[in-house]
Protein backbone atom coordinates (compact mmCIF):
# COMPACT_ATOMS: atom_id res chain seq x y z
CA UNK A 1 0.00 0.00 0.00
CA UNK A 2 1.22 3.59 -0.71
CA UNK A 3 2.33 5.76 2.02
CA UNK A 4 0.37 9.38 2.68
CA UNK A 5 2.30 12.18 4.45
CA UNK A 6 0.93 15.32 4.77
CA UNK A 7 3.68 17.88 5.72
CA UNK A 8 2.54 21.25 6.79
CA UNK A 9 2.38 24.68 8.83
CA UNK A 10 1.00 24.72 12.28
CA UNK A 11 -1.28 22.04 12.71
CA UNK A 12 -2.53 22.13 8.93
CA UNK A 13 -1.74 18.73 8.35
CA UNK A 14 -3.20 17.12 11.72
CA UNK A 15 -6.06 18.62 10.41
CA UNK A 16 -6.17 17.19 6.94
CA UNK A 17 -5.86 13.79 8.84
CA UNK A 18 -8.78 14.76 11.25
CA UNK A 19 -11.03 15.51 8.53
CA UNK A 20 -9.91 12.03 6.49
CA UNK A 21 -10.38 10.06 9.78
CA UNK A 22 -13.83 11.51 9.93
CA UNK A 23 -15.02 10.74 6.82
CA UNK A 24 -13.39 8.00 5.89
CA UNK A 25 -12.15 6.31 8.84
CA UNK A 26 -8.58 5.77 10.33
CA UNK A 27 -5.96 4.85 7.82
CA UNK A 28 -3.12 3.07 7.86
CA UNK A 29 0.28 4.29 6.77
CA UNK A 30 -0.82 7.88 6.76
CA UNK A 31 1.15 9.78 9.15
CA UNK A 32 1.27 13.88 9.42
CA UNK A 33 4.53 16.03 9.99
CA UNK A 34 3.55 19.59 11.73
CA UNK A 35 5.80 22.43 11.26
CA UNK A 36 5.49 23.95 14.68
CA UNK A 37 6.80 27.71 16.03
CA UNK A 38 10.45 26.75 17.18
CA UNK A 39 10.91 23.91 14.96
CA UNK A 40 13.91 23.84 13.18
CA UNK A 41 14.37 23.08 9.66
CA UNK A 42 16.68 19.62 10.49
CA UNK A 43 13.98 18.91 12.90
CA UNK A 44 11.94 18.69 10.78
CA UNK A 45 13.84 17.01 8.36
CA UNK A 46 14.11 13.78 10.79
CA UNK A 47 10.49 13.97 11.71
CA UNK A 48 9.77 13.82 7.92
CA UNK A 49 12.17 11.12 7.47
CA UNK A 50 11.19 8.82 10.01
CA UNK A 51 7.35 9.07 8.95
CA UNK A 52 8.77 7.88 5.54
CA UNK A 53 10.00 4.70 6.72
CA UNK A 54 7.23 4.25 8.74
CA UNK A 55 5.03 4.41 6.33
CA UNK A 56 6.82 2.71 3.13
CA UNK A 57 6.48 -0.83 2.85
CA UNK A 58 8.46 -0.54 -0.70
CA UNK A 59 5.27 0.53 -2.89
CA UNK A 60 5.73 3.88 -2.46
CA UNK A 61 4.96 7.08 -0.63
CA UNK A 62 3.55 10.44 -1.46
CA UNK A 63 4.59 13.61 0.63
CA UNK A 64 1.97 16.26 0.15
CA UNK A 65 2.56 19.44 1.54
CA UNK A 66 1.04 22.73 2.00
CA UNK A 67 3.13 25.23 -0.03
CA UNK A 68 5.33 25.46 -2.46
CA UNK A 69 8.82 26.73 -1.83
CA UNK A 70 8.22 26.90 2.10
CA UNK A 71 10.01 24.85 4.39
CA UNK A 72 7.45 21.74 4.16
CA UNK A 73 7.97 21.33 0.83
CA UNK A 74 11.99 21.61 0.61
CA UNK A 75 12.14 19.37 3.62
CA UNK A 76 10.15 17.29 1.54
CA UNK A 77 12.40 17.73 -1.42
CA UNK A 78 15.03 16.28 0.25
CA UNK A 79 13.10 12.46 0.39
CA UNK A 80 12.09 12.94 -2.79
CA UNK A 81 13.21 9.91 -5.14
CA UNK A 82 11.10 7.34 -7.57
CA UNK A 83 8.96 5.68 -5.42
CA UNK A 84 8.42 8.83 -2.95
CA UNK A 85 6.69 11.54 -4.81
CA UNK A 86 6.03 14.61 -3.31
CA UNK A 87 3.38 17.20 -4.04
CA UNK A 88 2.87 20.59 -2.91
CA UNK A 89 -0.65 22.00 -2.48
CA UNK A 90 -2.43 19.05 -0.73
CA UNK A 91 -6.43 19.88 -0.28
CA UNK A 92 -8.55 17.59 1.22
CA UNK A 93 -10.26 15.79 -2.10
CA UNK A 94 -7.13 14.75 -2.92
CA UNK A 95 -6.16 12.45 -0.41
CA UNK A 96 -9.55 11.56 -0.11
CA UNK A 97 -9.72 10.20 -3.92
CA UNK A 98 -6.77 8.11 -3.60
CA UNK A 99 -7.64 6.56 -0.48
CA UNK A 100 -9.36 2.99 -2.23
CA UNK A 101 -6.76 3.14 -4.93
CA UNK A 102 -3.30 3.48 -3.30
CA UNK A 103 -3.43 -0.64 -2.82
CA UNK A 104 -3.75 -1.07 -6.25
CA UNK A 105 -1.75 1.44 -8.29
CA UNK A 106 1.58 1.81 -8.55
CA UNK A 107 2.84 5.18 -6.75
CA UNK A 108 2.69 7.74 -10.13
CA UNK A 109 -0.45 6.71 -10.96
CA UNK A 110 -1.81 7.60 -7.71
CA UNK A 111 -0.10 10.94 -7.23
CA UNK A 112 -1.32 12.17 -11.15
CA UNK A 113 -5.08 11.16 -9.53
CA UNK A 114 -4.09 13.16 -6.45
CA UNK A 115 -3.07 16.04 -8.49
CA UNK A 116 -5.85 15.79 -10.66
CA UNK A 117 -8.23 15.51 -8.01
CA UNK A 118 -7.04 18.77 -6.39
CA UNK A 119 -7.16 21.13 -9.61
CA UNK A 120 -10.85 19.67 -10.00
CA UNK A 121 -11.86 20.06 -6.63
CA UNK A 122 -11.70 24.06 -7.01
CA UNK A 123 -14.39 25.78 -7.66
CA UNK A 124 -16.02 29.45 -7.80
CA UNK A 125 -19.52 28.48 -6.11
CA UNK A 126 -20.51 31.23 -7.15
CA UNK A 127 -20.15 31.17 -10.69
CA UNK A 128 -21.61 27.50 -10.15
CA UNK A 129 -24.65 28.83 -8.53
CA UNK A 130 -25.09 31.48 -11.67
CA UNK A 131 -24.52 28.39 -14.45
CA UNK A 132 -27.97 26.65 -12.84
CA UNK A 133 -31.44 27.33 -14.13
Amino acid sequence: MIGIIVAAHGEFSVGIRSAVTLIAGEQKQFETVPLREGDSIEMCKESLQARVREVDDGEGVIIFTDLFGATPANVAAYSAKEDVIVIAGVNLPMILEILAVRSSMKVEAVAKMAMDAGINSIVNVNEFLKSKP
